[in-house]
């Protein structure tokens, strides 16, 4: 995460995240000073202490980290500081296999209010999507396969309230023909390529594919595959 702007910055942060046996979410408050231009570089499966900001490490855990500008780390009140920038590379030691993909900007608007709930209406902050685009090639057992992981910005993190909505998923096949699918969604979830979005060369007869998603909610997405264990690929899904 990078404050590109020319005064210090202090963002607060909410790491929403699962463990590997399903258990409870968990919402983990993450705090960081950061000075004009400075670039701060966290490894997410150790623990940070510096400088007073103190993280725990998040390691065999899954889900998604959100940050915004506040006035000091005691209020955390969001205030319209427009110079933050971030990007996650994620790494598998095992294949040396890595993707890196940005975060996704939300500006302040107008009228802006101090309230811990960030409104991404297109007014108080610029609007969050409720269609996703993404395309790949089909899955294949034991050769090709792949992840979508969906986030949802539009829970209020003062509250943790988390409201379960659908996704419906529209594919194509490269003969255009058209297949779709029905998800069950809450603050987020990943996605199996065959089981779960059920896009493999078995059912679709075909190797390429795009879908796009419609949903009642703002949607973050970043979609990943990997071929034979050996060679990975991902990135932002277009919005």
């Amino acid at each position: 995460m990078t404050n590109t702007g020319e005064s210090d910055a202090i963002a607060a942060c909410y790491a929403v995240t699962q463990g590997p046996d399903g258990g409870p979410v968990e919402k983990t408050n993450i705090h960081v000073r950061l000075t004009p231009q400075e670039k701060f570089v966290w490894l997410s499966n150790q623990p940070y202490n510096q400088q007073g900001d103190r993280i725990a490490s998040l390691v065999n855990r899954k889900g998604y980290m959100f940050c915004y500008a506040t006035d000091n780390v005691f209020l955390q009140c969001e205030t319209p500081w427009n110079y933050l920038k971030g990007d996650a590379t994620v790494v598998d030691l095992s294949g040396a296999r890595a993707f890196n993909y940005s975060a996704i900007a939300h500006q302040a608007g107008s009228p802006f209010k101090s309230d811990k709930i960030l409104k991404l209406d297109g007014r108080e902050y610029t609007g969050g999507t409720s269609r996703i685009m993404f395309e790949g090639v089909a899955a294949m057992p034991g050769t090709i396969g792949g992840k979508l992981a969906v986030a949802n910005p539009g829970i209020d993190f003062y509250a943790f309230t988390r409201p379960t909505f659908d996704i419906h998923v529209r594919c194509w096949d490269e003969m255009e023909y058209e297949f779709s699918r029905q998800l069950t969604f809450t603050d987020f979830e990943h996605y199996d390529l065959a089981q779960d979005l059920q896009v493999n060369v078995e059912s679709i007869f075909s190797f390429g594919f795009q879908c796009e998603t419609s949903s009642t909610h703002a949607l973050w997405a970043v979609f990943q595959q990997d071929m034979g264990g050996f060679f990975g690929w991902g990135g932002n899904v277009w919005q």
